[in-house]
């Protein structure tokens, strides 16, 4: 990882109009976004717009993947498993034909769902830099290829196909586990993210009224710094900001799992998506949007 960083931080900072390169978030000036793109993609990253948007999973088609991706990740990985499992078995076993045998089955996992592993062999000879599937290709391709001049001159008692088949059913079955935790992860920050209220009241002084302010319904996303909000007992704050005038209890139990109300006065801070439970308060806007 150290060295991969490394290697992005040294192409960022070659790429004309990028003024400082801190690892890892990059501030620039007015870069040209496509070379920078390209100065990217040969270690395999590439840019996108930042969002606060929780991105769904999609497969090849752009459709909503399912939990954990069966086809894709978990699949491979217990087929590959289990195809390990065989070879075992077969491992010091004095058959005719052996050989051919363990080199079929051992193929097509080594050369099809080793082929990401096998990608990041090829990107070292390019000079593209080192990573964990380098090194899983390294590995793999050992076993096999050691396996492979082994059986074409006649030994069979000390093959390795197997360690190249559970090598890669093992990685395969940590990255499909990790894809779902990350789904789950991601469909609860969306979860938290839906918690904001759609409008807000917010406060402005051009007349009406005898304090010679007026209340408006506006969306929560067009709060603005230092707005004034209006939040009324059993409504959800809107933004995170600073109490200014009132006094009230806050349910902040999704955010601290504290079940017991807060009570909040003058010059407290409140968070967005938590609950107005008794007083009317009024908020000096904080933050907004991303920095919520």
């Amino acid at each position: 990882f150290f060295f991969s960083s490394r290697r992005r931080h040294t192409r960022f900072r070659n790429v004309t109009g990028v003024q400082t390169c801190a690892l890892p978030i990059w501030q620039a000036g007015e870069p040209d976004w496509r070379k920078l793109d390209g100065a990217l993609s040969p270690l395999g990253y590439s840019l996108a717009p930042w969002s606060r948007k929780i991105p769904e999973t999609t497969d090849a088609s752009g459709t909503p993947a399912p939990a954990g991706d069966w086809e894709g990740r978990a699949l491979p990985a217990f087929a590959s498993l289990g195809l390990g499992l065989v070879l075992m078995a077969l491992m010091g076993a004095h058959l005719p034909g052996i050989f051919w045998v363990q080199l079929a089955l051992t193929t097509p996992v080594q050369w099809i769902w080793g082929w990401p592993f096998i990608q990041g062999v090829i990107r070292v000879f390019r000079g593209q830099g080192a990573s964990m599937e380098t090194l899983v290709g390294i590995g793999t391709l050992a076993a096999y290829f050691l396996s492979l001049d082994l059986g074409l001159r006649g030994g069979t008692d000390h093959l390795y196909f197997e360690v190249s088949v559970f090598l890669i059913g093992f990685i395969r079955l940590g990255k499909w586990l990790e894809t779902r935790a990350r789904q789950r992860t991601g469909e609860a920050v969306r979860g938290l993210l839906e918690l904001q209220p759609p409008q807000a009241s917010r406060l402005s002084r051009d007349g009406g009224g005898e304090t010679g302010e007026r209340e408006e319904k506006i969306p929560a996303s067009d709060l603005r710094l230092h707005d004034r909000v209006r939040v009324r007992p059993g409504e959800k704050i809107p933004c995170d900001g600073r109490v200014v005038l009132g006094h009230s209890s806050v349910n902040e139990a999704w955010l601290t799992g504290e079940s017991m109300p807060v009570e909040k006065s003058m010059g407290d801070r409140v968070v967005t998506g938590t609950q107005n439970l008794q007083g009317m308060i009024e908020i000096e806007v904080t933050a907004v949007g991303d920095r919520t």
